[in-house]
């Protein structure tokens, strides 16, 4: 392995500015439920545009459940309200569910 280097870390405590950010951050999760029927590879697609959304930290859906996407988002960076919108602006019709 000449001329490579391996960097190793004993977790959050290794990143106290990471540590600081991660506990300051508001994270909540809302359900979205879609009314179009779209397939696996739309969904995944639409999942990837979501992810790009400001405040958005994760996308994510249940194959048995195509209508059904949780979001996971920064309450300091966007709303439940704002992803909503995002969604329509895409085309689609869709609720907020919530959690």
């Amino acid at each position: 392995m000449s001329g490579k280097t391996i960097a190793t870390c004993d977790g959050l405590s290794s990143y106290p500015a990471l540590k600081e950010i991660m506990m300051n951050t508001r994270l909540n999760e809302v359900i979205v439920h879609i009314d179009e029927i779209l397939d696996e590879d739309t969904l995944r697609r639409l999942e990837d545009g979501v992810r790009q959304d400001a405040g958005v930290v994760s996308v994510g859906h249940n194959p048995e459940k195509p209508h059904i996407l949780m979001v996971v988002y920064d309450s300091d960076s966007t709303h439940a309200s704002s992803l909503l919108h995002s969604f329509k602006e895409r085309g689609l019709h869709a609720q907020v569910v919530g959690l």
